[in-house]
């Protein structure tokens, strides 16, 4: 199951294990939270960056403690995916092109944990975990991003720093 925008992503050969920065199927949700790796709702890519970033393994770690000790009884946690605004990346490799929008990538992703052993405790991504950077640059593979449709070299968009 994978989530919107991760075919793009392995069409630019930016998809897991792949050129950079290393696309993932990012789970919202933990698994051994309850969260279903086969429902899309629970995906979003991100990069591997952030799915491994100290904060969201912390969360994790936390969700993962708080779930067990909470046994059957409810826990809560709220966790908000921000997106970008639509914007269409128009890419070249040679004689073969495709595009990728914007929509599809988060350019925050938040979580709230509220239980007894974690009250209120809140973790964050964004752009230090390389999120809000939608793939837009040259990678390994010789795909390069553009702004618009042409290709010209006016419209070229500069790698992310």
């Amino acid at each position: 199951m994978d989530p919107d925008g991760y075919d793009e992503l392995r069409t630019i050969d930016q998809s897991h294990g792949k050129g950079a920065p290393n696309w993932v199927r990012f789970h919202v949700l933990n698994a051994k939270a309850g969260g279903p790796g086969n429902d899309k709702g629970n995906l979003t890519p991100a990069t591997g960056k952030g799915n491994h970033s100290t904060s969201w393994t912390n969360y994790e770690t936390a969700v993962k403690a708080a779930t067990a000790a909470v046994g059957d009884r409810p826990l809560k946690t709220k966790i908000k995916v921000n997106y970008k605004q639509s914007k269409t990346i128009y890419w070249k490799n040679g004689g073969n092109t495709t595009t990728t929008n914007n929509n599809n990538y988060p350019n925050s992703i938040s979580a709230e944990l509220d239980s007894p052993a974690y009250p209120n405790k809140t973790y964050s991504l964004d752009s230090g975990d390389d999120l809000g950077k939608v793939p837009q640059q040259k990678n390994n593979n010789g795909w390069e991003a553009f702004s618009a449709a042409t290709h010209s070299a006016a419209s070229k968009i500069a790698p992310d720093p």
